[in-house]
């Protein structure tokens, strides 16, 4: 997708501009397959953005699988963009504001099936942080969904809010 696609979408008060950059980082071979690979045109995308959010892990073919080199990219592509949130499973999710970090743990769950997590997460925080403002509450809140969605096969996983509000304050 050409880069400046993304300043196709008006800015308006009250209005969030987010993007999970999966297809940024991949590309298909002449055969089908889709590998990583980097993803050139971040600081060009970053700025028309209120919020990026990806998986840790997405970022680690481009740092020889090392974990500390991933996050220097997170934090070079954190100065672009007012919000950056890296999801990273178990370990829970990071939020990057302008080069500084703020971690926030997983909750605890006996992992079914993982497929769509991140998407879960994704659509959680995006939800969370439009009803109220608060990129902190919005990652628990989002990696509280996102443990629902591992536990269960499938849409299952899916939790009404009741079931999150109820697991929000037992862990409090």
């Amino acid at each position: 997708m050409a880069p400046d696609f993304v300043t196709l979408f008006p800015r308006h008060p009250g209005t969030i501009i987010a993007a999970t950059p999966q297809g940024w980082l991949r590309r298909w071979d002449a055969d089908g397959r889709v590998w990583p690979t980097p993803w050139l045109a971040a600081e060009q995308v970053l700025p028309f953005l209120d919020v990026l959010i990806l998986s840790h892990d997405d970022l680690l073919p481009f740092a020889d699988g090392n974990r500390r080199d991933a996050d220097a990219i997170l934090t070079q592509w954190s100065m672009h963009v007012p919000l950056l949130v890296a999801t990273d499973g178990r370990h829970g999710a990071t939020l990057f504001r302008r080069g500084t970090t703020q971690r926030f743990p997983a909750y605890e769950i006996q992992e079914v099936d993982p497929t769509g997590a991140g998407d879960v997460f994704a659509a959680a925080f995006l939800t969370h942080l439009h009803r109220h403002n608060s990129p902190e509450q919005a990652i628990d809140f989002a990696n509280c969904v996102a443990s629902f969605s591992i536990g269960e096969e499938g849409i299952k996983g899916i939790p009404t809010l009741e079931m999150v509000q109820t697991r929000l304050k037992a862990s409090t």
